[in-house]
């Protein structure tokens, strides 16, 4: 009799625990959820902003490419002769 309610004490313990455990697995289960979606929404943010760097970068490129451009067709209002050495005058 006393073996038989020990077991069923010992059994109700393990029921307990394991209910806590289940408890804790959902609770972690769902911060986990949570910070997937919170971090899928910065990789979102990081991979927008390093795209933006990547459009400026090729503005400035092209800007600086332009630039030079006219640098040349000025010096060539001022030195008429250096054309006939320059045929192609790349475009961006």
């Amino acid at each position: 009799m006393l073996e038989n309610r020990k077991l069923t004490e010992d059994f109700e313990k393990l029921k307990r625990t394991i209910k806590d455990l289940d408890e804790r697995n959902t609770k972690t289960h769902t911060e986990n959820s949570n910070l997937l979606g919170f971090l899928q929404t910065k990789e979102k943010l990081i991979n927008d902003q390093l795209d933006e760097i990547a459009n400026l970068k090729l503005q400035y490129q092209e800007a600086k490419i332009e630039n030079e451009r006219i640098n040349l067709k000025g010096i060539f209002t001022y030195f008429p002769l250096l054309s006939c050495f320059i045929t192609y005058l790349p475009k961006p």
